[in-house]
């Protein structure tokens, strides 16, 4: 993590503005994914034709608190739709859900992508820039180093290493910049609709993060291998 870390200090601060619109879009498209999650209940409780209680519109202001604003919404929206099917019937109503979920969807899928889009200059940018510096090191680098030093391990540190590094600091935005804010937005909303199955799920956690750091260990390990062998056939080749 510490390495991650130096690695942002030394090459990301010229690309803060790509991090900051993926974390723009990635934003919305958390948004838009609960929205369309949302949407999902009242074309269950029209097809399955589940019983509404009789609601009344529940006035509110910006000054409430916030459970009484969240009450507030979820009353109004059952109001809503209770009086939409009651005017123009059940089917048209779900015909307009269906069309309100295909434009959260769109919209969902076009922020992700704009978010992995943006990403994109950033990516490229810090290659660029540690296949220079790399450059750089092994050009100033004497004679008796290369006499010394197995070509294939230097092959291998200009092109894998440099890919490997690459998917570790897109790993790492994610894991930094995108994850915690998606985590923190769901868990925000699980906590409204349902506490207790919240907590549940919570429980469930750190068996899951004990597992996969076993896994990603394991991982590590057949990587740091690949990459000696991959060295060592370079090596081979050049001789």
């Amino acid at each position: 993590m510490l390495n991650i870390i130096s690695l942002f200090k030394r090459f990301l601060p010229p690309y803060k503005k790509y991090i900051a619109g993926s974390l723009l879009f990635n934003l919305l498209a958390t948004i838009f994914s609960l929205f369309s999650f949302a949407a999902i209940i009242p074309v269950l409780q029209i097809l399955f034709n589940l019983k509404r209680p009789d609601v009344v519109y529940m006035p509110w202001t910006w000054g409430d608190t916030l459970s009484d604003l969240v009450a507030a919404f979820k009353n109004n929206f059952s109001y809503w739709l209770t009086t939409t099917i009651t005017s123009i019937g059940p089917g048209l109503t779900l015909l307009y859900i269906g069309l309100f979920l295909i434009v959260l969807t769109a919209l969902k899928t076009g922020s992700t992508y704009l978010g992995l889009r943006t990403v994109i200059p950033m990516r490229t940018g810090v290659v660029r820039d540690i296949r220079n510096k790399l450059y750089k090191k092994i050009v100033s680098l004497p004679i008796g180093y290369f006499t010394e030093e197995r070509k294939g391990d230097i092959m291998s540190r200009m092109s894998s290493d440099v890919t490997e590094v690459e998917q570790s600091i897109l790993n790492a935005v994610d894991m930094i910049f995108k994850n915690p804010m998606m985590i923190v937005i769901y868990l925000g909303v699980m906590f409204i609709m349902s506490w207790e199955l919240t907590i549940f799920v919570l429980l469930l956690l750190p068996f899951s993060g004990w597992l996969i750091g076993i896994i990603g260990r394991n991982l590590r390990r057949k990587s740091a291998v690949a990459q000696a062998q991959q060295g060592e056939m370079l090596s081979q080749m050049d001789e």
